[in-house]
């Protein structure tokens, strides 16, 4: 599978079950933004998609601000 499908089906795998433990009674246990990284044996960890906690000037390494 390539990386790209692998990340794609995460993402749709964690929004449903975030979306399916919204409307369950109880605590809310599954929720938030999602971070997803990917980690392959040439590239190492790479951010694929993740929070910010500081503005775009203090975030240049790269990622995107989705």
């Amino acid at each position: 599978m390539p990386i790209q499908d692998g990340i794609d089906l995460l993402d749709y795998l964690v929004q449903t079950a975030k979306d399916y433990y919204k409307y369950v009674p109880g605590s809310q246990t599954v929720g938030g933004p999602t971070e997803i990284t990917a980690i392959t044996k040439h590239e190492g960890f790479n951010w694929v998609k993740r929070k910010h906690f500081y503005s775009k000037e203090l975030n240049r390494r790269g990622f995107s601000h989705e």
